[in-house]
């Protein structure tokens, strides 16, 4: 394999910098609804993994068995033709009571990451105008994993953006329709037949939803 496209955890920074992320609520919670979706998201061809580490290279570490939810898990993705660090994380949501009632999956890449193939700066803390371009395109990367995988991973509702931030109340008010005209992050929400997708319309801080 080309040194450029080996999958490498442990470059300098590769971590660093935030996440930009694809958030899925899966619905009410299910231990066995979680391993499913985990196993569809690190079964698309375009992922490599997953690991245990992400302080050791892939070529030192076994692949993980996805036979049980794992709160975390770290790979690799492949966009325009070089891997990149990305990992799972699997959250429990309970209310005040201490009652579980929505799961989500989180998949990400970090910022160190992803700046090794697009220009991404200091986002989103400035460097604005590459934006656009390159949200689009790793959007795009996440939409695509969803379409592939539609028959085998189940959700409500997602958002993509960085540093995604989502529970079940707000899923609640995604899953009714009531999009905001105004959103750093993209949603996405499962139709009959295809994937429904509402774009980023800010690629600033200040007007978050």
């Amino acid at each position: 394999m080309d040194e450029q496209v080996k999958p490498r955890l442990t470059l300098p920074d590769v971590w660093a910098g935030g996440h930009y992320a694809l958030k899925l609520c899966l619905g009410s919670a299910s231990e066995a609804q979680l391993q499913a979706a985990l196993e569809a998201i690190w079964r698309y061809p375009e992922l490599r993994g997953p690991f245990a580490y992400r302080n050791k290279e892939p070529l030192r570490q076994a692949i993980l068995p996805v036979d049980a939810p794992h709160d975390q898990l770290f790979g690799a993705m492949r966009i325009r033709d070089k891997f990149v660090p990305c990992g799972t994380i699997a959250v429990r949501e309970e209310d005040d009571l201490g009652e579980r009632t929505a799961d989500f999956i989180t998949l990400y890449s970090p910022m160190g990451a992803l700046s090794q193939v697009f220009p991404v700066g200091s986002y989103p803390f400035g460097s604005w105008d590459a934006a656009p371009e390159w949200r689009a395109e790793v959007d795009g990367w996440f939409l695509e994993m969803l379409r592939s995988q539609r028959e085998v991973l189940s959700f409500e509702v997602g958002k993509i953006g960085f540093e995604v931030e989502m529970n079940a109340m707000r899923a609640g008010k995604l899953k009714s329709g009531r999009m905001p005209a105004e959103r750093f992050d993209g949603i996405v929400i499962p139709g009959e037949n295809e994937i429904e997708w509402y774009p980023p319309t800010r690629f600033d801080l200040f007007h978050l939803q």
